[in-house]
C-alpha cells in the first residue's frame, strides 16, 4: 500500500469515527429528552439553558427545575399573636357577645386606654351606689367616688369586673356604643361615645386612634 493509499483510507476511518460520535450524541439527547418528558429543543434550541444533556440534572431538566420553582405558592402568612390570657380588652368583648377580632379589639384597648384610672379590675370604670343598695358580683369596695352616690367599683377578679363593664355595655341605653364595637370601625365608635352616656372623653379616644 502506497503512503497516499494510506493516507486515504485514514481519512475515510476518521470520517466514519466523526460520523459515529455524532449519531451516539444525538441518541444521548434523545433519550435524555425523553426521560425528561420534555422535547429536545428545550434543552438544545436557541437560546435554551441549556445545549446539551449536561442541562438534565437528576433526571429532571434545569428548565423545568426552575418554572417548579418560580410556581411553588408563596409560604402562607404567620396568623397574628394571641392576646394574653386574662386580657381586659378580649375578656370584655367575649361577655359582650362581641367578637374579639383585631378591629374590635383596637377599639376596646384604645377606650380602656382613654378610661385611665386606678381602680382594682375595672378597666372601664364601672360604677355602683356608695349606699350598697346594690353591687357588682365579685365587687370588693370602691376606688373613688363621682357624686351622687355613686362610685367608681373595684373588683376581686379581672373576670369578674370584665363581666360588669359587659354587662353596663349591653344596657340599651348603650346600644351605640356596642353596636360600633362589634362594626369596628374608628370613626363609628367615636360617635357612639358621643351619643351615649358612658362618659369616657371622645376626644381622647379619638386622639388614640388617629381619627
Amino acid at each position: 500500500m502506497t503512503d497516499e493509499q494510506f493516507n486515504d483510507l485514514a481519512n475515510r476511518v476518521g470520517v466514519l469515527e466523526q460520523q459515529q460520535q455524532l449519531t451516539i450524541d444525538a441518541v444521548k439527547k434523545e433519550l435524555a429528552a425523553t426521560l425528561a418528558g420534555v422535547p429536545v429543543s428545550v434543552l438544545t434550541g436557541p437560546g435554551s439553558a441549556a445545549g446539551d444533556v449536561d442541562a438534565v440534572e437528576g433526571g429532571q431538566p434545569v428548565v423545568e427545575q426552575q418554572e417548579q420553582a418560580d410556581q411553588a405558592p408563596a409560604p402562607a402568612p404567620e396568623p397574628a399573636p394571641a392576646p394574653p390570657a386574662n386580657d381586659p380588652a378580649t375578656l370584655i368583648l367575649q361577655a359582650a357577645n362581641v367578637n374579639p377580632g383585631g378591629d374590635q379589639l383596637r377599639l376596646m384597648n384604645a377606650w380602656i386606654q382613654a378610661e385611665g384610672g386606678e381602680s382594682h379590675n375595672n378597666p372601664l370604670n364601672v360604677t355602683a351606689p356608695l349606699n350598697g343598695s346594690w353591687s357588682w358580683a365579685g365587687q370588693t369596695g370602691f376606688w373613688n367616688a363621682l357624686g351622687d352616690d355613686f362610685g367608681v367599683v373595684n373588683f376581686d377578679t379581672m373576670d369578674s369586673g370584665c363581666t360588669a363593664c359587659a354587662r353596663v355595655i349591653g344596657q340599651d341605653n348603650m346600644s351605640a356604643i356596642r353596636g360600633a364595637l362589634a362594626g369596628g370601625d374608628a370613626g363609628t365608635f367615636v360617635l357612639a361615645l358621643r351619643q351615649d352616656p358612658w362618659g369616657t372623653d371622645p376626644n381622647t379616644v379619638a386622639a388614640i386612634l388617629g381619627v
